[in-house]
């Protein structure tokens, strides 16, 4: 596939598998419920955030439409309406809203970042990036848009990675209490977070923009051993949990004291993305190593790259010099 047609696949799977009208708390104002009024635009709002929560997309989509109608200047509606038309594919009517909403209401880094997702999709790369620095702009803490951007870029030849110094590991995750390290010779990899959560869970995100390879792992420590049957009993359940998507070419199998799982997800909403997703449960003392690896427009060829991350895992001691 050539680059530009797989950043625009890219750009597709992003638009949509964050296209769900679920709140998030980093999005602040973004698809919230608005206090009730004597007004009639916001009930049809509330109940278009309500219809979207379920996933009836043109449920929401008539009732923002009545909200927009009731009060034409109402940036949040014209926001949520970009994000319904986003998920039923309607990328032109999403555009047009996420610049309405802006035109609307001047700081709005969430709008920037939804119309650079829709953008990329229709193959406006220069469009993405002014949309993600944008974004950026009005909030540097927005590993999202980050992301998208770099993407933009990298279809643009306008991001040059920074070469890491020969045997270096690039990617590493631990607890401050253990006496080792568990190490990813994984090079060409961006990391979007490392940190220790609220849970008690350690967990590394990264990314490598060129293969759009998604590498994440979470350390959870247990009372007593971790063990490989364990393993063994929740990649099972992973696999009989219901999904809302299909799932093909569903792989079991164990690798270097790995319990693996693999499967692909043809479409989701609709619209092709091929991501292949592989899931490997390790037990190390009293902490269960669970990693994913995942891809969209994924083809045999990435078969290799995918095992190649994995088979480079590998658990080193500490060092005086280990921050971590």
């Amino acid at each position: 596939m050539k680059p530009y047609l797989r950043l625009r696949v890219v750009f597709l799977s992003m638009a949509l598998l964050t296209a769900r009208f679920v709140a998030v708390a980093e999005e602040h104002s973004a698809l919230t419920w608005l206090s009730p009024q004597q007004d009639d635009a916001v009930t049809h709002y509330n109940l278009g955030i309500t219809l979207g929560a379920k996933g009836d997309f043109n449920g929401a989509i008539a009732e923002l439409r009545t909200a927009i109608d009731e009060r034409p200047n109402f940036p949040r509606a014209h926001y949520a309406l970009g994000r319904a038309l986003g998920a039923t594919h309607d990328m032109d009517g999403a555009i047009v809203e996420f610049r309405t909403a802006i035109a609307q209401q001047a700081n709005y880094p969430e709008a920037h970042y939804y119309l650079g997702n829709a953008l990329g999709v229709k193959g406006d790369f220069d469009g993405a990036i002014t949309e993600f620095r944008m974004a950026l702009a009005q909030r540097p803490d927005y590993p999202e848009a980050q992301v998208g951007l770099n993407r933009a870029m990298g279809v643009k030849g306008a991001l040059v990675p920074t070469p890491e110094p020969t045997g270096v590991p690039r990617l590493s995750i631990t607890f401050p209490d253990e006496p080792w390290i568990l190490t990813f010779d994984a090079m060409d990899f961006a990391v979007q977070k490392n940190e220790l959560q609220p849970d008690g869970r350690a967990y590394l995100l990264a990314e490598n923009q060129t293969t759009t390879i998604t590498l994440s792992v979470y350390l959870a420590r247990v009372s007593g051993s971790a063990t490989e049957a364990d393993c063994d009993k929740t990649q099972k359940q992973r696999l009989e949990e219901k999904a809302e998507f299909k799932r093909d070419a569903v792989v079991t199998r164990k690798s270097g004291g790995m319990t693996i799982v693999e499967y692909t997800i043809p479409e989701f909403q609709g619209a092709p993305v091929q991501q292949r997703n592989l899931f490997a449960c390790l037990p190390k003392g009293d902490v269960y190593v669970d990693i994913h690896i995942s891809k969209p427009a994924f083809t045999p060829q990435d078969e290799k790259l995918f095992g190649d991350i994995l088979s480079s895992a590998h658990f080193l001691q500490k060092t005086s010099t280990d921050s971590k």
